[in-house]
């Protein structure tokens, strides 16, 4: 049950967010929704989670079965909506690992470098629309975004550049209590084989990773964007970007089981400074979690499948 405990909460606090709406102003929203918009966000959002394997697979060294990374990749962010602090990661380290034959360090550090290219650019992407945001009336807006995309761009790929291939990047990632857990537990052995990872990473590859991340990202936006004109409302491309990207974000520093409740009340909160009402910010929230949810599921148990795996619960007890 205490395993649990943390998933219950977020979905409780889902619950609240409902109950603080008119909950019958969200479901009549979602009843006069246009189904083209959704079934268009469905669509787009999945190409997302295809991107997302594609990045993993740029940043994997010599990998023998490009096929069965996507399908690993697939069952990671399944477990993610299933187990807290990221652990689908391990999940998808472990079988990344037994699958390529290859020491669990390396999976491991695939999977960090995943993540890292992920938060920093969003991090780094909604800091500077933020600051960016008071000018945007002295600019066209596809300037505007154009501008900001090279900058983060160029931010994000010269800063990953210099601090994963040095020194520090090693020290400060040895903090980091997953990682030192898995040191314990291993031994040298995995503090070696991670470092010689991120030693034998080629530039061209971070690169890769982020030019794929933007993409990704954009694309999740887009999938944002089209599911709230279905619900006949509409805001600046920039807004819609940081309302698909920094929720999700919050969701993961909650380390909550797919940020659940965490990420609704963040999105809300942000439509509802854009000036979208109340009802319709909750409908949304929660239709695009629905889109998530069944598309990281249907994909996570496609996943299984292919991998030949019979019950997650085998790969939680590896991984726990």
């Amino acid at each position: 049950m205490k395993k649990y405990l943390s998933l219950i909460i977020g979905i409780l606090g889902i619950a609240a967010l409902i109950l603080f709406s008119d909950y019958r102003a969200v479901l009549r929203a979602m009843q006069e929704m246009q189904i083209s918009y959704l079934l268009l966000g469905f669509c787009v959002f999945f190409f997302s989670l295809l991107l997302r394997g594609t990045r993993w697979n740029a940043i994997t060294l010599d990998t023998k079965d490009t096929k069965a990374l996507y399908f690993i990749c697939f069952l990671g962010n399944a477990m993610n909506r299933i187990l807290p602090s990221k652990l689908g990661g391990l999940v998808k380290a472990y079988l990344y690992a037994q699958r390529e034959k290859k020491p669990l360090a390396e999976g491991f550090a695939s999977v960090f470098l995943d993540n890292i290219l992920e938060l920093s650019f969003v991090l780094v992407s909604c800091v500077i629309i933020f600051l960016i945001w008071p000018f945007q009336m002295m600019i066209k807006n596809a300037t505007l975004i154009a501008m900001g995309i090279f900058i983060i761009a160029v931010i994000a790929i010269v800063m990953s550049i210099f601090f994963l291939q040095s020194p520090w990047f090693m020290k400060i990632s040895s903090k980091i209590n997953k990682i030192r857990k898995l040191q314990e537990k291993y031994g040298t052995g995995f503090k070696d084989a991670f470092k010689k990872y991120f030693s034998s990473l080629k530039i061209k590859r971070i690169v890769i990773g982020y030019l794929l991340t933007l993409l990704v990202w954009c694309i999740v936006a887009l999938a944002n964007y089209l599911v709230l004109l279905g619900l006949g409302r509409s805001i600046s491309f920039m807004m819609i970007y940081v309302v698909a990207t920094l929720p999700v974000v919050l969701g993961i520093m909650s380390l909550l089981p797919g940020g659940y409740g965490v990420q609704e009340v963040s999105t809300v909160a942000l439509l509802v400074a854009a000036g979208i009402p109340l009802e319709i910010a909750t409908s949304f929230s929660l239709i695009m979690r629905a889109i998530d949810l069944v598309l990281v599921m249907i994909t996570g148990y496609l996943g299984m499948c292919a991998l030949s795996i019979k019950s997650w619960h085998h790969l939680e007890e590896k991984v726990a």
